[in-house]
């Protein structure tokens, strides 16, 4: 169970012990009587009463700051009036010395600055303006001769540019381009094109081509030996490339090879009698 407060009694003296009065005499909150105030509310009208006098200081300083400016501003033009009101003047011959006095006032004094000083500054800041219109000039001319030379060059560059594209993009010869092979097509030109580049790594399209057309009955006979070599390859090995088909037919024994030429012979052979034209049996006269 909770344990029960103990009573207190709130007697006179525990009170006073317990809750100090302050007494607060400020203008803002209490008009200047002394008022009984807690502590923290008498911290807080302390606060208060600073920041208004020091506002008053402030604002006191300035109008008297204003009023002293006033007044001076005034005895000045009491000044000028009273030299002003001046009946006469005695004129000196000298118009660098003293104007003139009257008699018992302050003298007036007129000061003339001497005409040679100004004419010299004139003459100066004139032949300055003209030596920065002439660098202005240079400096203009200089800049068009830099931007004409870079114009020269870049179309220098870019004509080079141009007939370099064009030469690129010239079509070359027919068979001028280097010989380029299939590496996974098994058919006899395509096979005969991997041996060929073999022996011969710079060919050309053009030269190939020459030598395929061209190939007399023994190299005929080779290359269909070579291709139907290929198939049978390929059979055992279905994913071999052209350049290994033809690196096993030159492995492969001599007859292996021969039985190979006997079938591309007799293919030629009947490819050739077919070719040949029929005639009747009719003898022409």
């Amino acid at each position: 169970m909770p344990r029960k407060k103990k009573a207190v009694e709130d007697t006179e003296e525990d009170h006073k012990r317990v809750y100090k009065p302050y007494t607060c005499k400020c203008l803002k909150h209490c008009n200047g009587n002394p008022t009984p105030v807690s502590k923290s509310s008498y911290y807080r009208h302390q606060l208060a009463e600073k920041v208004r006098r020091a506002g008053r200081h402030i604002v006191d300083k300035v109008r008297r700051k204003r009023k002293k400016d006033s007044d001076g501003l005034g005895a000045h033009r009491q000044t000028s009036n009273r030299s002003a009101g001046t009946d006469s003047l005695t004129t000196s011959s000298d118009p660098n010395r003293t104007r003139g006095t009257i008699t018992g006032q302050v003298p007036l004094v007129e000061t003339v600055a001497p005409a040679p000083a100004v004419t010299a500054n004139v003459e100066v800041i004139a032949k300055a303006e003209v030596i920065m219109q002439a660098e202005v000039t240079a400096q203009a001319e200089a800049t068009a001769k830099a931007d004409t030379t870079a114009k020269a060059d870049t179309t220098v560059k870019a004509d080079a540019t141009a007939k370099a594209e064009a030469t690129a993009k010239a079509p070359t010869a027919k068979g001028a381009s280097r010989l380029r092979i299939n590496r996974t097509s098994t058919t006899a030109r395509n096979l005969s094109a991997v041996a060929y580049i073999k022996q011969h790594p710079k060919a050309t399209t053009g030269e190939f081509t020459t030598y395929y057309d061209t190939m007399n009955e023994e190299l005929q006979i080779g290359n269909e030996a070579r291709f139907r070599f290929g198939h049978a390859h390929l059979l055992k090995n279905p994913g071999a490339s052209a350049e290994e088909v033809v690196n096993a037919f030159a492995a492969a024994p001599d007859d292996v090879k021969k039985t190979f030429y006997d079938v591309a012979l007799a293919q030629i052979t009947a490819t050739a009698k077919a070719k040949k034209p029929r005639t009747n049996g009719k003898a022409l006269k």
